[in-house]
């Protein structure tokens, strides 16, 4: 029951604090790669939810935006953050139980894109 008001917590924090707020530039598609390199699209939705399409199945999410920083908490206890970076952007994933403050279990080049193929 705590894990579940903790969730709940989350989400809902994540949800007050702006997320998906219309018109940051952040909304929309990017292409990103995993931990083994293979290529996926990570959704950002005006509405704060987050999809992902991960060759393991579909995941669903909540984001944030802070300062310059995309906060994502996925549904599989992963987090991950999309920062802009020189002239680019940078995925980083964070495994659960890994916080945002801790060196990234994974990075990767992160791309906008105009569609999912």
């Amino acid at each position: 029951m705590k894990r579940v008001l903790l969730a709940a917590a989350v989400v809902f924090s994540l949800a007050a604090s702006g997320c998906g707020e219309k018109g940051t530039g952040w909304e929309g598609n990017w292409k990103v790669a995993d931990t083994q390199g293979q290529t996926f699209y990570i959704t950002l939705n005006v509405d704060g939810t987050a999809t992902a399409t991960r060759a393991g199945g579909p995941e669903a999410g909540v984001w944030s935006l802070v300062e310059d920083t995309v906060y994502i908490s996925w549904n599989t206890g992963w987090k991950g953050m999309i920062v802009k970076e020189g002239e680019g952007f940078k995925k980083s994933a964070f495994e659960p139980g890994v916080p945002f403050s801790d060196p990234p279990t994974n990075t990767s080049s992160a791309e906008r894109v105009d569609s999912i193929p």
